[in-house]
């Protein structure tokens, strides 16, 4: 038993010497050998140069601030001036006045002589020997001539009345025209036998354009008779006269936008005339 105390005790005791040379070796800094107090110096050889001579500070003259900000505070409302331009001298230009001869001369020409020329004119009378008495001549006054009318003017005088004339013509051409085209519209019109039989009437006023060829083109139903076939008979009344008589060149119309009555009635077949 004692053997095997020691045995143990031995063996504890050198586990724990294991432990500790273990943690000494895990904690204490590791050196290399041969480094304990020695010290390397690292020497650096350079040749000996002489140092230059130390180069006196050479003087800056100072920098003389600028005067610009000075005289911006001195006059900071100082008015910019612009010079005045020189205004370019218009000379007047000299109008030479020349003196009318001829309305002078004439006026003196048309003044009775003075009585100093009568007087001197006088004198030479008396003064020639042989010669008769004479009086002085004067030139004959100017006349105020009656101005007669010139010979157009009967023909200006008379001109409204062939103006007149003209229209008057103009107007019996163009009412010859539209009577002639209401009879053609009512010698042609067309009623429908249907419309006869059931008794329908009424009054269609349709707008037609006629050409100067006397084509009438651009029908309209300005006013309906309320029945619509009696509206296509007159529509086809209109279409059936065209072409139609062309338009007299007194009237001077290149086309002409008319309107017509048609009247359908059972007890009086005719256009009433408005």
């Amino acid at each position: 038993m004692k053997t095997h105390n020691s045995l143990f005790i031995g063996l504890l005791i050198s586990s724990l010497l294991h432990v500790v040379i273990a943690i000494a070796t895990s904690v204490a800094p590791s050196f290399k050998p041969g480094a304990v107090g020695v010290r390397q110096l690292s020497v650096t050889l350079a040749p000996n140069m002489e140092k230059p001579a130390p180069q006196e500070p050479q003087q800056v003259p100072p920098i003389p601030k600028p005067s610009i900000r000075k005289n911006q505070q001195q006059s900071p409302t100082a008015p910019i001036k612009v010079a005045d331009r020189p205004v370019p001298r218009v000379r007047p230009e000299k109008t030479k006045i020349t003196p009318k001869t001829e309305a002078t001369d004439h006026v003196e020409d048309s003044l009775p002589p003075r009585m100093e020329e009568i007087r001197g004119a006088w004198n030479r009378v008396k003064r020639t020997p042989g010669s008769s008495m004479a009086t002085p001549q004067t030139r004959p006054e100017m006349t105020s001539a009656s101005v007669s009318p010139p010979s157009g003017s009967s023909s200006i005088a008379n001109e409204p009345d062939k103006t007149s004339g003209a229209q008057s013509a103009v107007i019996t051409r163009e009412q010859h025209y539209l009577a002639v085209l209401r009879e053609r519209v009512e010698r042609e019109k067309f009623y429908p036998p249907v419309s006869k039989r059931r008794g329908e009437e009424g009054q269609v006023v349709v707008g037609f354009v006629i050409r100067k060829d006397g084509e009438l083109t651009d029908f309209t139903i300005i006013q309906s008779s309320g029945i619509r076939r009696l509206d296509n008979a007159a529509l086809r009344t209109l279409r059936g006269i065209s072409p139609f008589e062309p338009i007299p060149e007194i009237l001077r119309r290149q086309e002409w936008t008319l309107s017509v009555p048609i009247v359908y009635s059972l007890s009086q077949n005719k256009t009433i005339k408005k």
